[in-house]
C-alpha cells in the first residue's frame, strides 16, 4: 500500500529554507521487491539513514549551490549540485523534483549508481511546518534489464537535535500510517470534494488556482514484470 499524501510540494521553495539534516522514517520500495514500511532503527547491523542538505555561507540558494552528504543504510555518499527533471513531451520543468548532478559514493555497494539518485520536496509537512522530503535511491538494474527506484520519505531533524525524533500521532494521521485503507480512500474524496468547491468558488470569481499536485511516486521507473502478476512472490528490498 502506497502512502496518503505523497504529493509534490505545489509551490516554489527556497532552497536555503530546506537545508539541515533529515532522517529516514519510511521506505517505499518498487513493488516488485517488496512492500512500503516504516524504516526499524532497532534493527542490528543498520546504521539509521540520514540526508544532510547544505548551501556554502554567502552563496545564493541555487540548486547549483546546494550540496549534502547520504547516509542510506550504511552507504555513504556526498554529492554536489541539482538539475530540474523535465516532462519528456512538454519539456515543462517538475516543480521541486531534481536529479542530483554529481553523487559520489565511498565504494561500490552493487547496487548504487552515480545517475538516477533524485531529491523531491513533499507537500506534506511536519509539526514545526517543515516539508518532508523524498530521497530517490536509484537505480538498481533487475534481470530483464527494468530500472527500479527505493524512495525514502524524511523528516527533519529539530535545530541542535543530533538524534532521530519518531514522527508524532498527528504526523503519521497527516500520512495515513497505522489508517485502514478504506479511512485513506475517504479521505481522498473529502480532500477532492472540497477542492473542486475551492475552484468553483475561484471560478465565480474569476481566479482558479494551479491545480493540486500530483503523486510522483514511482514515475520514473519501468514496471517490473512482477508487478503484473500479483501471486509472483515478493523480493527483499535492493538495500539489503
Amino acid at each position: 500500500m502506497r502512502l496518503s499524501n505523497a504529493a509534490t510540494r505545489s509551490k516554489p521553495i527556497s532552497l536555503d529554507a530546506i537545508c539541515g539534516t533529515y532522517h529516514w522514517f519510511y521506505e517505499i520500495p518498487a513493488e516488485c521487491f517488496d512492500y512500503p514500511s516504516p524504516v526499524d532503527y532497532d534493527r542490528k547491523g543498520e546504521p539509521p539513514g540520514h540526508l544532510t542538505l547544505s548551501i556554502p555561507a554567502g552563496s545564493p540558494p541555487t540548486p547549483e549551490n546546494l550540496s549534502g552528504d547520504v547516509n542510506h543504510f550504511g552507504k555513504l555518499g556526498t554529492f554536489t549540485g541539482l538539475a530540474p527533471i523535465r516532462i519528456e513531451s512538454t519539456g515543462e520543468e517538475i516543480l521541486n523534483v531534481w536529479s542530483i548532478k554529481s553523487m559520489q559514493w565511498e565504494i561500490d555497494y552493487g547496487d548504487n549508481t552515480e545517475e538516477g539518485n533524485e531529491l523531491i520536496v513533499l507537500d506534506a509537512k511536519d509539526d514545526d511546518g517543515h516539508p518532508f522530503i523524498m530521497f530517490r535511491y536509484g537505480p538498481a538494474t533487475l534481470h530483464g534489464g527494468f530500472d527500479v527506484y527505493l524512495e525514502i520519505l524524511a523528516k527533519r531533524l529539530k535545530e541542535g537535535s543530533t538524534s532521530m525524533v519518531p514522527l508524532t500521532d498527528t504526523e503519521k494521521s497527516r500520512w495515513g500510517i497505522g489508517i485502514s485503507r478504506s479511512e485513506i480512500a475517504q479521505r481522498a474524496q473529502e480532500k477532492d470534494s472540497g477542492e473542486e468547491g475551492e475552484e468553483d468558488e475561484a471560478e465565480e470569481d474569476g481566479e482558479v488556482d494551479d491545480p493540486p499536485a500530483k503523486p510522483v511516486m514511482a514515475t520514473k521507473r519501468k514496471v517490473c514484470d512482477a508487478e503484473e502478476d500479483d501471486s509472483a512472490p515478493r523480493k527483499k528490498t535492493a538495500r539489503n
